[in-house]
């Protein structure tokens, strides 16, 4: 299940990174709402993104 749950989350964090690149500018909150995703994951995802050097 550990795995299923990592691929997930990758998967996800790749959504996330082309959305943020199709749509510039937009906070935590905008992107939460656009996507339909909980603010405080959002949040971390971009995190990581940011500390990964992607965003």
């Amino acid at each position: 299940m550990q795995i299923k749950a990592e691929i997930k989350e990758e998967l996800a964090e790749d959504v996330l990174y082309e959305f943020i690149n199709a749509n510039r500018g937009l906070s935590i909150y905008e992107i939460s709402e656009r996507l339909g995703w909980n603010a405080e994951e959002v949040y971390n995802m971009v995190k990581r993104l940011e500390d990964d050097g992607l965003i």
